[in-house]
């Protein structure tokens, strides 16, 4: 068990791998998942990637019986390594109110649905009859029941679906309106980006992830904004930055803080022309809501796992776009950050001057114990403690 704890406000990305888990913390009590990728291999001794369902267990808020509860949990698209454990977390952590992609479950491309994704749609067609049985009683379903889907009004039009209360369906284009029930505007604010009907004409699932922009209201992160996109590529990026200008909702494309979409893919920031790839018009769009001292985190492999004739992301030219917007300083990887069940996942806060406070790497923290005796006047950073990169070298944060 490691010592780690949530941040008091912030981002917690897990190393997970080639897969997303995203963590936001609004304060003590109300914590938001977005995706859960814990693969059957993360629990064993020497795989890197973190066993986040463990992990999560240990250091969620607790509900009124004292079982781990989540406030939110929100799955992009049902690709496995954005799912992956979705019925061990269920089983093992409260969670209060389940967010999805309803288009990308009713499938589009007749691969039907992977494994770790019929277990996603399982439980939100439970949830989906507790909603209804409380709708007609005027009230919203209990606890660990509830459940909101984001999307178009015509998924409604679904027979299995048709009788789902249509306040708790959100379309691309609006604020989510309550978080578990409650109006939480003043410290968070949720807006959907995607999906959108266009967006599923290519059939592909990835195309029909949640894609959003969740922007802190409060404390010192107050105005922080993050950008989350799930696996979509350059097409839908385009698409919604064109839609979201042409509303005159500008605002709602800034970001502080980007996951790089389907684990910094080039699919998401470049395009084919003829046999060359070539930056996308995705990549000028990124380029050109990226907040003063944006970051960018990469939520897959380590780069230096790549052979030379692998296609799957991460991508050497996509980072090469993210290294243009933001600088190869501002570039994080969860791969720095894993060290199977005692990993210290990366960790994004922020300060009282609104600058990035970024938790310490394995890597990095490896190597200022192998240094720290011969730097003269170096005050002691324990293991886990967050750091402020600040002046040369990095200092505690206390």
């Amino acid at each position: 068990m490691s010592s780690w704890q949530l941040p008091q406000m912030g981002v917690v990305f897990w190393p997970v791998g080639n897969g997303d888990a995203t963590t936001i913390v609004v304060d003590d009590a109300t914590v938001l998942q977005i995706d859960v990728n814990h693969r059957a291999a993360a629990d064993e001794e020497d795989d890197e990637r973190v066993p986040v369902v463990d992990r999560l267990v240990e250091v969620l808020p607790l509900a009124a019986d004292g079982e781990p509860r989540l406030s939110v949990l929100a799955i992009t698209h049902h690709d496995e390594d954005h799912c992956s454990g979705f019925e061990r977390l269920i089983e093992e952590v409260v969670v209060e109110e389940l967010w999805v992609t309803l288009r990308s479950f009713i499938e589009v491309d007749g691969d039907g649905l992977t494994e770790a994704g019929q277990a996603v749609y399982d439980e939100a067609c439970r949830r989906r009859e507790k909603e209804i049985e409380a709708a007609a009683t005027g009230t919203r379903a209990a606890v660990g029941d509830r459940l909101q889907v984001i999307g178009n009004a015509d998924l409604l039009d679904d027979d299995d679906w048709k009788d789902f209360p249509s306040a708790l369906l959100t379309s691309a284009g609006q604020l989510l309106a309550t978080i578990n029930t409650e109006d939480r505007s003043d410290e968070i604010e949720v807006f959907v980006h995607t999906p959108f009907r266009s967006d599923t004409e290519d059939g592909s699932r990835n195309s029909s992830s949640l894609g959003v922009q969740i922007q802190f209201m409060s404390g010192y992160a107050a105005g922080k904004r993050l950008l989350l996109l799930g696996d979509l590529e350059y097409m839908q990026i385009e698409a919604f930055v064109d839609k979201t200008e042409r509303s005159g909702n500008d605002g709602r494309l800034w970001w502080d803080l980007l996951l790089a979409p389907h684990h910094c893919s080039r699919n998401a920031v470049r395009r084919k022309d003829g046999d060359d790839w070539v930056d996308a018009d995705a990549a000028d769009d990124l380029r050109r809501y990226a907040a003063d001292g944006a970051v960018v985190v990469v939520s897959a492999r380590s780069f230096d796992d790549i052979s030379d004739d692998d296609t799957d992301p991460p991508h050497d030219d996509a980072r090469d776009v993210y290294k243009s917007i933001v600088g190869d300083d501002a570039i994080y990887y969860t791969s720095d950050y894993a060290d199977g069940s005692q990993s210290d996942p990366l960790t994004i806060s922020w300060d009282e001057n609104g600058k990035s406070v970024i938790s310490e790497s394995s890597a990095d923290r490896a190597e200022r114990w192998r240094s720290i005796g011969t730097v003269r006047n170096a005050s002691k950073v324990d293991p886990g403690e967050e750091y402020v990169r600040g002046g040369d070298r990095p200092y505690a944060r206390r």
